[in-house]
């Protein structure tokens, strides 16, 4: 059963505090302990977070005003506004992985060569994935882009779902290539026993939520499954990667969480991800000259 326009909006509202709430305390979390390097990681979030409001914003004016994508009936300034809303809802995806690359780009070690040209090389694709897909929603149709929202258009990108596909597919394999990275550097971490893991595996869930949310949402979009339900599947799949990318800079907070074995190293107190030990060539050379010496 597909559920009123209200109850929509207000899931939706819901999620955009979500994402907030998470945002908010990231950047509370990075003021608290001056860390400023993970800064593009934080910016990219930010812009991930506007694109979602935008689109919320746009339904709750277009839903106050009974205007939604079920009507019979479009005027041309709402169609614009659904042309414009699916370009930000296709590439407002991509602005979480980025902001997750750049945090990998700052958290592996410089001598894990082989980690960091794949980071690299996931970094590349997505920004190719990012391209083609505005290239695909901006001129599908042709280089006009208003046949987009003319009445008698023969072709808009609303009523092609073979974008859906191509976008889908490009989305995918990159978010795919982005919830992998990190397991190259498993093996470095030095987390608790219990503490630590759990909070890495609940990180790894809402990652694998994401993208079932990502399946459900093209198997609706295959078996042309247009309600209300299935845009809460889409705005729940954009806040679950939103908290996704927000969630590891909050782990500083867990030490607010009594524990029963008290001793932790000095790196695990000075960064928001488990313990890892980087070694960087220049002090491996340091330490060397010093023992000849």
């Amino acid at each position: 059963m597909d559920i009123s326009p209200s109850n929509y909006l207000m899931v939706e509202w819901i999620l955009v505090a979500v994402c907030l709430i998470v945002i908010v305390a990231r950047i509370a979390v990075r003021t608290w302990r001056r860390m400023w390097a993970f800064w593009l990681s934080d910016v990219l979030l930010i812009i991930a977070f506007l694109t979602f409001i935008t689109l919320v914003i746009g339904d709750t004016w277009t839903f106050t005003r009974g205007q939604n994508d079920f009507n019979v009936f479009y005027t041309e300034g709402f169609t614009k506004w659904l042309f414009f809303a699916d370009i930000v809802y296709d590439l407002g995806f991509y602005f979480p992985r980025f902001s997750l690359l750049a945090f990998y780009h700052e958290l592996f070690p410089i001598s894990e060569e082989t980690l960091r040209k794949c980071s690299y090389a996931i970094a590349a694709y997505n920004v190719c994935a990012f391209i083609t897909t505005a290239f695909i929603d901006l001129f599908w149709c042709g280089l006009d882009v208003s046949v987009n929202w003319k009445h008698d258009s023969t072709c808009t990108l609303l009523d092609a779902p073979v974008t859906l596909k191509i976008n889908w597919t490009l989305g995918v394999v990159a978010e795919l290539l982005v919830f992998v990275l990190p397991f190259g550097l498993l093996r470095r971490l030095k987390v608790t026993p219990r503490r630590d893991k759990i909070a890495l595996a609940c990180l790894f869930a809402i990652g694998f939520a994401s993208i079932l949310a990502t399946v459900a949402r093209l198997v609706f979009g295959i078996l042309a499954v247009s309600s209300l339900t299935t845009y809460v599947i889409g705005s729940t799949e954009i806040a679950t990667q939103i908290v996704v990318v927000g969630l590891p800079a909050l782990r500083p907070l867990l030490r607010m969480i009594p524990k029963k074995n008290p001793s932790k190293s000095r790196a695990a107190q000075n960064t928001d991800i488990p313990n890892i030990e980087m070694h960087r060539p220049e002090e491996d050379d340091a330490r060397a000259s010093a023992s000849n010496a």
